[in-house]
């Protein structure tokens, strides 16, 4: 037989034989890599709810376990985490295709309570700042009275706080009655003594 004839069924033999080799599974491999795409939220955010790092013996629950903590964030449209062997790090590959939302509402709001105007505005954002936090703002001023609250939402932490300054006269009428409206002239000619003959005035 020739000897070209030969080299050319020993390639082919060992082509054969090597299409047929399997694939290592990836429980029995080591995570070599960790890619994130897709998204435009800080990838520390997402890194830090992964319970798998480099180094760590791949298993399908840490990757269950890690899904159920980004989806708890509350920021992503959808998400894959994708597993595959990767012969040149002879390991593990893992990729997470991770695609997050925003938004920002402000909310204001004028109207009249008990013949008092008021005005307040609501601020509520989402991951604007690409942290995957949460703001809330409340501001409220009601003739020469006003609160003011804001809320930070982080994954495992939640910050809230609030100023208040009200400055009133309340009064106390003959029958027992209470008004804390303020009677300054601006909305109205109304006076104290319209609703009744004043026992007590004080400020509050």
């Amino acid at each position: 037989m020739p000897k070209r004839l030969l080299t050319t069924i020993f390639i082919f033999l060992s082509w054969v034989s090597g299409a047929g080799a399997e694939t290592p599974a990836l429980t029995d491999g080591i995570i070599r890599k960790i890619e994130i795409e897709g998204n435009r939220v800080q990838e520390r955010v997402i890194r830090r709810e992964l319970t798998f790092n480099v180094g760590d013996r791949f298993t399908e629950e840490a990757v269950k376990n890690s899904k159920e903590n980004l989806y708890k964030l509350g920021l992503f449209k959808s998400l894959e985490i994708e597993p595959v062997w990767d012969t040149v790090l002879d390991g593990v590959k893992i990729t997470i295709k991770a695609r997050d939302g925003w938004y920002l509402l402000p909310w204001p709001v004028i109207g009249s309570r008990g013949g008092n105007l008021f005005s307040a505005l609501m601020i509520t954002e989402k991951n604007f700042f690409k942290q995957g936090e949460g703001i809330n703002f409340w501001g409220f001023y009601d003739q020469e009275n006003w609160s003011v609250l804001s809320g930070l939402y982080l994954p495992r932490v939640y910050l809230i706080g609030g100023v208040m300054e009200t400055d009133r006269t309340e009064y106390l009428y003959a029958d027992g009655a209470y008004n804390t409206k303020k009677f300054d002239q601006r909305w109205g000619q109304e006076k104290a003594e319209d609703f009744g003959e004043i026992a007590e005035a004080y400020g509050k």
